[in-house]
């Protein structure tokens, strides 16, 4: 029988998961021809790079793609970090069309685990109502264009969850551990060091640290130092450009759903492109 929590929901429900559902065909339609796309194609010509000896980070990227036949990616340089272009590097084993293939399964089982991890038994929540929250989150837009562009937030998202859970048993070891792969992988996962702060986890902070370390020291082991400076340079630490930065024609495309695109978009509307070169 659905719980008070669960009859408080309401009838809307019903219509946020038709909506979902709705979402899920558009996402299935934007499927095909997306081994070609961004950011798939950047992910794939990386690979097929770092396989046949050359620094991904030195070359034109925007070249590289077009010669393998993908859509050219608009950057001369990826800024991915090395860890994920190292763990992205089997695909290059593979024609475009089957990895994209393994890479879309293998997100479509995060997206599956995240949904289980959020509405399931440990939610307390009734089947039916589960059901209809996962069928209700495929309608979130971001979630399409992970899938229209073969993006890896599905990875973050299930990972991040899955830390969710470990923090709050305090596993303070598998969690440290599993926050320091998402920031080696994807850089921003980092920022939830801030909780554990806040949290005075000390325990996990250390850990967390510690394996970052390693992490970052077995990635220069295995790929070299030269190509973790050119990325550094691509991203803007280190060579005088601008630190973290993309153009102004990235910062405020609609498709840019990162945190630094959604806090610039609305000052740069209203500022216009001064206020971004001035800050």
């Amino acid at each position: 029988m659905p719980s008070d929590r669960d009859a408080s929901i309401g009838p809307a429900i019903y219509l946020v998961a038709i909506v979902g559902i709705a979402y899920l065909i558009v996402i299935f339609v934007q499927l095909p021809g997306a081994s070609r796309r961004g950011d798939f194609s950047i992910y794939y010509a990386c690979s097929v790079a770092m396989h046949r000896g050359l620094d991904p980070y030195a070359i034109n990227l925007t070249e590289y793609t077009r010669q393998l036949g993908l859509e050219p990616d608009p950057f001369e340089h990826p800024n991915d970090t090395p860890t994920f272009t190292l763990a992205t590097a089997p695909l290059a084993r593979f024609t475009p069309g089957t990895a994209y293939a393994i890479w879309s399964a293998a997100s479509l089982l995060c997206l599956a685990a995240s949904l289980y991890l959020l509405f399931g038994p440990a939610s307390q929540l009734h089947r039916g109502t589960a059901l209809l929250f996962c069928l209700a989150a495929l309608g979130f837009t971001p979630l399409a264009d992970n899938f229209r562009w073969a993006q890896s937030q599905t990875f973050v998202l299930a990972g991040v969850l899955l830390w969710v859970r470990l923090v709050r048993r305090r596993c303070d070891i598998a969690g440290g551990v599993l926050l320091a792969g998402l920031g080696l992988l994807r850089g921003f996962p980092l920022v939830l060091g801030g909780y554990l702060v806040a949290r005075r986890q000390w325990r996990a902070i250390g850990v967390l640290a510690i394996a970052f370390a390693i992490g970052a020291a077995a990635t220069v082991a295995m790929i070299g130092i030269a190509p973790v400076l050119n990325f550094l340079r691509a991203i803007g630490m280190i060579g005088g450009r601008r630190w973290l930065s993309l153009d102004p024609q990235w910062e405020i495309a609609a498709a840019n759903l990162a945190v630094d695109g959604f806090v610039m978009r609305p000052l740069m509307l209203i500022f216009g492109e001064i206020f971004h070169r001035v800050g």
